[in-house]
C-alpha cells in the first residue's frame, strides 16, 4: 500500500489532541457577537422585529437532547435561533431517518455516517454546500480542513462532481484500548498484562477455573464481543462492531472477510466451547447504551474487554483532587464494584503474523455534517450555520461555551489540570448529553485542534494515551473513509449479515471450515460483490 495521502499533514499540535465528537459551532466575528462563554457577556441587542431563525438538526446523541438547557438557550441568545433538536434512536437511524425523509420532514442540518451520506447525496435528499461558500463564511475551518485532511479532502465527499458536506475530522488516530482486570490476573498468579494472544488465552482460562473474584463460584467469563476485537485484531483484522474495509496485497477487502478471519472465528469457537466467553455476548455489552460501555466488565461478570480509545476509559490519574473523576467508564465501574476492584490498560496482542493489531480510528473518518435540500432555497440559513461554525473554530471564548456550557453555571476549570469538569446537575454523564456538552451538542463538525490543546492536555492523561492509544498497530479503522454509491443499498444488510454468521460461527452452528464457502456467496449474493469493486476503483482514483 502506498502511504496515505492525509497520513503526512498531521501537526504535532493534533498528534497531542484529544479527540472527543464535536459539539457545536461559532460564527465569523465580523458578523456575530463573541461572547466569553458567561450568560451576561454572550448577549447582543437584536431589533425587536428581527425574528429567530429556526434550525432543525439531527445530530448523532445517543439520547435525547434537552432543548431548554442553559447551553441551548444561550446559544440561542446569541445567534438569534431557535434550535430544534431531531433525535434518531442511533441503533435505528438508518430506518427512521428515510421514514422521515420520505415524509418530507428532512432537519436542515444533519450529522452523517458514510452510508447514509452517499446515499442521501445521489437521491436528492442533501443541499449542495460550494466550496467557495464554506471558503468565504468559515475561513478557519476550511483552512483547518485542508491542514489536517490534505488539499484533495474535499474530493473524496464530492457526488456527480459536487460537495454536499462539511467533513467531521479527527486529531489523531487512536487505537483502541485492551482492558484487564488486573485485580483478577494477581489473583491467578499473573503479574503483567498479556502481550501475546498465547498470553491472553492462557490468563483467559484462569479467569474461567481459578475463581479470580474470590467468591468460590465458578461464575466468571474471560471475554464477552468487545473483547473479541483484540482477537480479531491479532488475526489482521480492525473487527467487525461496523463494516470495514482492510487493504492487503493492494486489493481492498471487507475486514469481515480477510483470510485471517476463519482462523479467529475457530479460536473464538474453542474459547466458547470452553466456557471462556459470556453467552450473553450476542446482545452486546454495552445492552443498547453508549457503544463504549460495559455492563458485564461493570458487574464483575467478565475480566476482559475493548470499550474504546484512552478518553473512554481513562482511571482517576491526580488522586488528591476531587474534581478528578476519571471517565464514565471509570466511575461506573468503581461506583458498582467498589475501590478494592482495579484494571489496567493493555497493549494489542501480538498475533500469528508476529505483530500486534487492533481497531484504530484513523483522520478521516467519512462522516460529516450536510444541510437538508430545502436549504438551497434558504441561503441565509446555510450562511448562519457556517458562522457558527467558523466561529467555534476561530473564537477560543466561544469555543469553551458551545464546547462545555456555560461557566458557574454548567462547568469549571480545574484549578490543578485546567481542564473543564461538570458542576451542579451537570456532575452526571447523561446530563451532559442532554445538555449538548461533548456528546456532538448541535451536531458541527470539530477538526480545531488547537483548541483542543489548550483545554483538553493533561500531562498525566497524555502519557497515559500515547502510551496506550498511540501503541504501534498496523490496523486502520477503514481504509475507505468516503462513502460509495451502493453503500445505501447494501452496506447496512451486509453489516447486520456478517454479525449474524458470526455468531453462528462462534456458537458451533456452523463450521467455518465446512461453511465458508457459504458464508461469502451469502454476502456476495446481498451486495459485496458489488461493493468491494466500488471500494477498489475508489481507492485505485484517490491512492494510486
Amino acid at each position: 500500500m502506498r502511504p496515505h495521502k492525509l497520513a503526512g499533514s498531521l501537526t504535532a499540535a493534533a498528534l497531542l489532541a484529544t479527540v472527543v465528537a464535536g459539539c457545536s459551532g461559532g460564527g465569523s466575528a465580523a458578523t456575530s457577537p463573541s461572547p466569553s462563554g458567561s450568560p451576561a457577556s454572550s448577549a447582543s441587542a437584536k431589533p425587536a422585529d428581527d425574528k429567530p431563525m429556526t434550525i432543525s438538526i439531527k445530530n448523532n446523541n445517543n439520547a435525547p437532547q434537552d432543548p431548554n438547557s442553559p447551553l441551548t438557550k444561550e446559544l440561542e441568545k446569541l445567534w438569534n435561533v431557535k434550535l430544534n433538536y431531531v433525535y434518531i434512536e442511533p441503533a435505528k437511524e438508518a430506518e427512521l431517518l428515510n421514514l422521515r425523509i420520505s415524509s418530507g420532514d428532512i432537519p436542515d442540518v444533519m450529522k452523517l455516517f458514510s452510508n447514509l451520506y452517499s446515499s442521501f447525496a445521489q437521491q436528492g435528499v442533501l443541499a449542495e454546500i460550494p466550496l467557495d461558500m464554506i471558503q468565504k463564511y468559515a475561513p478557519t475551518y476550511y483552512k483547518l480542513v485542508k491542514q489536517n485532511g490534505g488539499d484533495n479532502i474535499f474530493d473524496f465527499y464530492k457526488v456527480n462532481g459536487k460537495n454536499y458536506a462539511l467533513p467531521d475530522l479527527a486529531a489523531t488516530p487512536y487505537n483502541f484500548i485492551p482492558i484487564w482486570r488486573d485485580d483478577w490476573l494477581k489473583a491467578v498468579g499473573i503479574a503483567k498484562t498479556p502481550e501475546t494472544l498465547e498470553e491472553a488465552e492462557a490468563a483467559f482460562y484462569k479467569f474461567v477455573n481459578n475463581d479470580p473474584d474470590g467468591n468460590g463460584k465458578k461464575d466468571t467469563y474471560a471475554l464477552s464481543d468487545k473483547g473479541m476485537i483484540a482477537v480479531f485484531g491479532a488475526f489482521g483484522s480492525p473487527g467487525i462492531d461496523n463494516f470495514y474495509w482492510s487493504e492487503t496485497g493492494g486489493q481492498i477487502i471487507a475486514s469481515g472477510v480477510l483470510p485471517g478471519m476463519k482462523d479467529a472465528l475457530k479460536l473464538l469457537r474453542k474459547w466458547y466451547k470452553d466456557g471462556l466467553i459470556d453467552p450473553e455476548f450476542i446482545t452486546g455489552e454495552n445492552k443498547g447504551q453508549y457503544f463504549a460501555n460495559s455492563i458485564p466488565f461493570w458487574n464483575g461478570k467478565i475480566g476482559f474487554t475493548v470499550p474504546g480509545v484512552y478518553y473512554h476509559v481513562v482511571p482517576k490519574m491526580y488522586e488528591d483532587d476531587p474534581n478528578d473523576l476519571g471517565s464514565a467508564f471509570y466511575q461506573n465501574f468503581k461506583k458498582v464494584l467498589g475501590d478494592k476492584a482495579t484494571y489496567a490498560a493493555g497493549l494489542p496482542w501480538k498475533g500469528p503474523s508476529g505483530e500486534p493489531g487492533i481497531l484504530k480510528w484513523g483522520t478521516t473518518n467519512g462522516n460529516s455534517v450536510t444541510f437538508g435540500k430545502q436549504v438551497a432555497g434558504d441561503p441565509r440559513k446555510m450562511q448562519k450555520v457556517l458562522e457558527m461554525v467558523e466561529k467555534f473554530h476561530a473564537d477560543f471564548d466561544y469555543y469553551k461555551l458551545a464546547r462545555y456550557g456555560v461557566k458557574g453555571q454548567m462547568y469549571e476549570l480545574n484549578p490543578v489540570t485546567g481542564l473543564p469538569y461538570g458542576i451542579n446537575d451537570y456532575k452526571d454523564s447523561a446530563k451532559w448529553v442532554a445538555a449538548g456538552i461533548a456528546a456532538n451538542g448541535i451536531g458541527m463538525p470539530e477538526v480545531n485542534h488547537e483548541f483542543f490543546r489548550k483545554t483538553q492536555i493533561s500531562p498525566k492523561v497524555m502519557e497515559y494515551a500515547k502510551t496506550y492509544s498511540m501503541a504501534t498497530t498496523k490496523y486502520n479503522k477503514d481504509i475507505v473513509f468516503a462513502g460509495l454509491p451502493s453503500d445505501g443499498k447494501y452496506k447496512k444488510t451486509l453489516e447486520t449479515k456478517i454479525k449474524e454468521w458470526y455468531v453462528l460461527f462462534i456458537t458451533g452452528q456452523k463450521d467455518a471450515d465446512k461453511d465458508w464457502d457459504s458464508f461469502l456467496d451469502d454476502l456476495n449474493k446481498n451486495g459485496l460483490a458489488e461493493l468491494t469493486k466500488e471500494a477498489n476503483d475508489w481507492y485505485k482514483t484517490y491512492f494510486r
